[in-house]
């Protein structure tokens, strides 16, 4: 049975901001597609409002048109040798497109687009992305709109991606999906670790920072570097190519300052993971790079009995 990536359109031009990625996993992966349109419920207040007649009526038509949407879709999708369902299913968006993801064997992963606001205001699709994002456990790509009068270009291929790692088992299921992607495409790959700031550290404890702290960060940058440095070597010898990079600060913005500085057009990383010296990967760190990041971010949801983790 061929894997299938899914694909939640809504007939909005920031919905389909997702199809250029997906179209483009599909090929680096040898997936199909599967495009879903969620129809919401009616409400009370129409219920009352309305005979069932005229209820039925509307939802046959609005089930019409978005088949016509969605098929349209799908002879774009043909075009590029790109295999694609339609599916129309009704219900709350978010349910429904947790549901497909979780229940279908072979949908191997979502490719989701969301929008923003910026300043303080929590923003990641309204609610809908945010609950899929949480609820379900294959990899999901969180894909951002480019912004206004910025066209859409094509990339064709990813050429560099950038892989945060911890030096943890839970991290480290990023990888097996980076190099896949990595291999087929051509891309390097960016091994990233990041050792707590120093002037994070000593607020609450002086302008100083102990030796013996001193000494822990040194040997934690030191772990960092020969697990990345030896993860680059092992898939180098495959035929891939990586480099590494360690730096000191907060894992979310050196996430996204290494995704700038080394111009990646991906990002894949999991979403639970943490440090050899303690906490790192704090629980926002995924929301935070998914809300402020250019780049498609591919979460793989990793989960390992008997080691702790908390989401990313």
């Amino acid at each position: 049975m061929k894997q299938r990536i899914l694909v939640p359109l809504d007939g909005s031009p920031l919905a389909e901001t997702a199809l250029s990625e997906a179209r483009l996993m599909a090929q680096v992966l040898d997936c199909a597609i599967t495009l879903l349109h969620v129809i919401m419920p009616v409400t009370a207040e129409r219920a009352y409002l309305f005979p069932t007649s005229r209820l039925q009526h509307d939802w046959e038509d609005y089930h019409s048109r978005a088949q016509e949407y969605l098929h349209t879709v799908q002879a774009r999708l043909a075009e590029d040798g790109i295999e694609a369902a339609c599916c129309v299913d009704e219900g709350f968006p978010a349910d429904v497109i947790t549901r497909h993801i979780e229940n279908d064997p072979a949908v191997a992963m979502a490719v989701i687009a969301t929008h923003g606001r910026s300043g303080l205001q929590r923003w990641f699709l309204g609610s809908v992305a945010d609950k899929v994002f949480h609820a379900v456990r294959k990899p999901v790509m969180i894909v951002r709109p480019a912004p206004k009068n910025q066209p859409v270009v094509d990339k064709g291929q990813y050429r560099t991606i950038l892989v945060p790692l911890d030096g943890s088992s839970i991290a480290a299921q990023a990888i097996d999906m980076a190099q896949q992607i990595g291999k087929n495409t051509g891309a390097t790959l960016v091994l990233l670790g990041a050792v707590p700031n120093v002037t994070d550290l000593i607020m609450g404890v002086g302008d100083t920072l102990p030796l013996w702290m001193e000494e822990q960060l040194q040997e934690e940058k030191d772990r960092l570097t020969k697990y990345l440095d030896l993860t680059a070597q092992q898939y180098v010898a495959t035929g891939g190519k990586a480099r590494t990079r360690v730096v000191y600060g907060q894992p979310a913005e050196e996430i996204l300052h290494a995704c700038t500085d080394e111009k990646a057009d991906l990002i894949v990383m999991a979403s639970h993971g943490r440090s050899g010296m303690q906490r790192l990967w704090y629980g926002s760190v995924a929301t935070k790079v998914v809300n402020a990041a250019a780049v498609p971010l591919l979460i793989i949801h990793a989960s390992i009995p008997n080691e702790p983790g908390t989401p990313l």
